[in-house]
């Protein structure tokens, strides 16, 4: 008898934290397009998320344009579709004032989205095409390259293909090690803030980029839902010196010890007439993201 394989330590786990953006799954969620992996594909994408699928969007949008014909595109997730960054990320935000003791502020137009919605609709653009073939729960191993194209690995079979896109954020070092020094996996932390039900939310008409009280780097980033909740994420200035808990991690199936209990009282105890609205957090989960090694993410 064969002895089962143990997966590599790169992989995303298979028990990650639940992101408030995945609360309402879509039917595509755990899509197979067929039972099997197919043998051979002009492209294979690693990765499921805002820049896989929409890579794979824009390809076949752009070749319609054009009359030209779709080559045959594998798109290969570990989990489920979406359920890495684009899934747990909040976005980027506003500074303005309403906030307690406030010592600047400025404004810029800005906008909100729900992320997973967002790509879950654009794949359902193209999961009909004959050109693309979506593999859920299907991670990558490791890709072997020769003189004739690439052989892709996964547990369920291998795809030979003559392009490989690798769109697969902190996970992308483990499949190719030599970035290992300049492309890091970082954990962060966010969160989903509701009010009491028979309680109203105090109105807050904008996102927000909040800064410390000391100056330091490293405050929150918030946005307003139009139900009045709030997602809330970043406090890096509560975990920063612990980068065991966050530098080079991709586990995010555990919360981050130091900033676990961090936004419990958040909304009270930073914004003006919220003192008593009993704000809570309702969903808190962790995400890595892809940061060169000058400390800018890539995505």
């Amino acid at each position: 008898m064969g002895t089962h394989q143990p997966l590599p330590s790169f992989l995303p786990v298979d028990n990650p934290t639940q992101p408030f953006w995945r609360t309402e799954p879509h039917p595509l969620d755990e899509l197979r397009s067929t039972e099997a992996l197919p043998g051979q594909s002009d492209i294979v994408i690693i990765g499921a998320g805002y820049s896989g699928v929409s890579i794979a969007y824009h390809l076949l949008k752009h070749l319609d344009g054009h009359n030209k014909p779709h080559p045959a595109i594998t798109i290969l997730e570990a989990r489920q579709i979406c359920s890495g960054a684009t899934g747990r990320n909040d976005t980027n935000s506003t500074q303005v004032s309403g906030i307690k003791g406030a010592k600047a502020c400025l404004s810029y137009t800005s906008g909100t989205l729900w992320p997973y919605k967002l790509i879950l609709g654009l794949l359902s653009k193209v999961a009909d095409s004959p050109a693309v073939n979506v593999q859920a729960f299907t991670p990558v191993t490791s890709v072997v390259s020769d003189s004739s194209g690439h052989i892709i690995h996964t547990p369920r079979g291998s795809v030979r293909t003559s392009k490989v896109v690798y769109a697969s954020n902190a996970y992308t070092s483990g499949l190719l090690p030599e970035y290992s020094a300049s492309i890091v996996p970082c954990r962060g932390i966010c969160c989903h803030i509701g009010i009491p039900e028979g309680k109203t939310a105090p109105f807050l008409p904008y996102s927000y980029g909040i800064g410390t009280k000391t100056g330091e780097s490293g405050g929150s980033y918030l946005i307003s839902r139009p139900d009045g909740s709030i997602i809330v994420g970043g406090a890096q200035c509560t975990f920063i010196d612990r980068k065991d808990q966050w530098y080079a991690v991709i586990d995010d199936s555990t919360l981050i010890e130091p900033t676990k209990d961090y936004y419990n009282d958040f909304m009270q105890r930073t914004f003006k007439g919220w003192e008593d609205s009993g704000a809570y957090v309702k969903e808190i989960w962790t995400g890595s993201e892809c940061f060169q090694a000058g400390g800018y993410p890539l995505g």
